[in-house]
Order: structure tokens, then C-alpha cells, then sequence
């Protein structure tokens, strides 16, 4: 099958794919059908926003710990079937919604710098914790301040992790939009797990996750936040 496509100037593009059939398809099959109408659902599902530069997924508009996560989730699952933002945009047609999920992840981002009462070393009760101990440069990262830092921050930074395939894209993939801009992939995953370090838990709780990535004294051992 071969699409092609005029645009308003004039222009035309052609693609050509092969449509397959299957009468009895296998587990296997059905299971990539299904993997496909899922993401074909998200595509058409997605709102822009942002002059077109961002992207959600989620049923509500506001700026939300909810909606950052559900939207890392989708991004995730077009990341997870090879749909990568750096993908060529013509022959990928869902690598640019990618990107503008990405952006639209980073909308809010912020960095906390070393010292300065959100993200400092201290005392684990065994030994002090140096939290900038992967590149030294003085700053940490949250995606998204909220209640629940921890449950949104990690789990945007699953959907972070996978937008490149190594460190070496990492390092030469930037941030586009946002507080973050110029800031490599490889950077940015950095000072958000030292930011994760600098939240573990002190003394009696050592090694805890709670809430907040922004808080040093984790109370508690909190299973969910654990997870993410």
C-alpha cells in the first residue's frame, strides 16, 4: 500500500507499507494488535497545547501530579515499542507526539541547589551523605513539585530514562522547553537521582522513601513511594 500525501503548498510525500492479514493470528499477534491499538487510542487521544510544543494524555487539563503521571505512563508505552522522540518524524509519525509528551513533562521542572536548605549533605546516622556525588555540579532536579514528590518524580523519570537508548545519546539530547532548557538527558537524570539520594531517609528510618524528594528526614517507610 502506498499513502501519498499533498500539502497546501504543493508538496507531496509518498510512504509505501505492507498490510498483513492474519486469519488465525497467534497469541503473539493478537498481543501486538493490541499493543497497537493502544498507542493509535493515545495518538489520537493526545491534546497539544503550549502553541503545539507539549503534549497530555491524561482526561484533565490541570497541571497535576496526576496528570504527570499518567502521561509518563504514555510516553512510556510509545518509548517501550520503539517510538523515540529522535526517530525520523517521517517515518515514525508518533516520534514528534513523543517529544511534545517529553516537554510537556518538563513544563515545571526545577533544579534545588546544593546547600541551599533543599538539597545538602547530612548525616545518614553511619556516615555523612555527599547527595552531589555523580557530577558535582551543585544542583539537584525535581520535575514536579507536589504532595506526592515521589511517586510523580519517579515515575516521570522512567519515561526520562527511556527517551534515550544510551549514555552517549543521553549526553547530547537536550531539554527543549521549560526551566530546564539546555540541560543534557544525561545531566538531568543525573541530578534527579541525586535529588532521590538526598531524600533517603536519616538514622531510625535510613534508606526510607516518603513523600517528599525535597526533605532529607524521611519518617517513615512509605511501600509506595518505595516502589517507584
Amino acid at each position: 500500500m502506498t499513502l501519498t500525501v499533498t500539502d497546501s503548498a504543493g508538496n507531496t510525500a509518498s510512504r509505501s507499507a505492507t498490510v498483513r492479514v492474519f486469519l488465525n493470528p497467534a497469541q503473539d499477534i493478537r498481543v501486538n494488535i493490541a499493543i497497537e491499538r493502544g498507542l493509535l487510542y493515545l495518538y489520537r487521544d493526545a491534546v497539544l497545547y503550549n502553541g503545539n510544543n507539549m503534549a497530555y494524555f491524561a482526561s484533565t487539563s490541570t497541571n497535576s501530579e496526576y496528570r504527570k503521571g499518567s502521561n509518563a505512563f504514555a510516553v512510556l508505552s510509545f518509548e517501550e515499542n520503539g517510538h523515540k522522540a529522535a526517530n525520523d518524524y517521517e517515518e515514525d509519525i508518533y516520534a514528534e507526539l513523543v517529544q511534545r509528551g517529553l516537554n510537556g513533562l518538563l513544563e515545571s521542572g526545577k533544579r534545588t541547589q546544593h546547600g541551599a536548605g533543599n538539597f545538602y549533605d547530612h548525616s545518614d546516622g553511619t556516615a555523612v551523605r555527599d547527595v552531589d556525588y555523580l557530577n558535582n555540579n551543585g544542583f539537584g532536579v525535581v520535575i514536579f513539585d507536589s504532595h506526592h514528590e515521589t511517586y510523580v518524580n519517579g515515575i516521570v523519570g522512567l519515561a526520562l530514562a527511556l527517551a534515550t537508548d544510551d549514555a552517549v545519546e543521553a549526553q547530547n539530547t537536550f531539554v527543549n522547553y521549560g526551566p530546564l532548557t539546555g540541560m543534557s538527558h544525561y545531566e538531568l537524570m543525573q541530578d534527579l537521582m541525586e535529588q532521590f539520594s538526598f531524600s533517603l531517609g536519616d538514622g531510625a528510618h535510613r534508606g526510607a522513601w516518603a513523600y517528599s524528594i525535597e526533605t532529607a528526614q524521611a519518617s517513615r517507610y512509605d511501600g509506595s513511594s518505595q516502589q517507584w
